[in-house]
């Protein structure tokens, strides 16, 4: 699962062969982005550390019980506030730096809608 946050960018797998008590794996692309997500949620997420993997295709990432990473969503859910996302993104200090990447992704899934729907994000064509 990918999860895009103001507090960053997430990819979500069920890894018990790393750590059978805690099998949820949050990963990220930089460290910063758990970091963030450990500095809004502390108190949530607990001591759980950030595991440095650079030879990984992640190179931070940290391991999870499943009710914390169910609690984790349902607060990140409770956080939305915004109209925009990527608007959202390009006002946060420590995300703005993802904006591009996040056009180009909402690009490449525009481009996937018209050619599945005929119609683009905006109407015909």
């Amino acid at each position: 699962m990918w999860i895009f946050t103001r507090h960053g960018f997430f990819s979500i797998a069920h890894r018990p062969e790393m750590d059978a008590e805690h099998p949820v794996q949050i990963r990220a692309r930089c460290r910063e982005d758990l970091e963030a997500l450990r500095g809004r949620w502390g108190a949530l997420l607990g001591a759980r550390p950030v595991i440095d993997t650079p030879q990984g295709d992640y190179p931070a990432r940290m391991c999870v019980t499943g009710e914390t990473f169910e609690a984790l969503l349902r607060e990140t859910a409770r956080d939305l506030d915004y109209g925009n996302f990527k608007g959202e993104i390009g006002r946060t200090p420590g995300q703005a730096d993802k904006l591009r990447a996040y056009h180009d992704i909402w690009g490449t899934m525009a481009d996937y809608q018209r050619r599945k729907t005929g119609r683009g994000p905006y109407g015909a064509g």
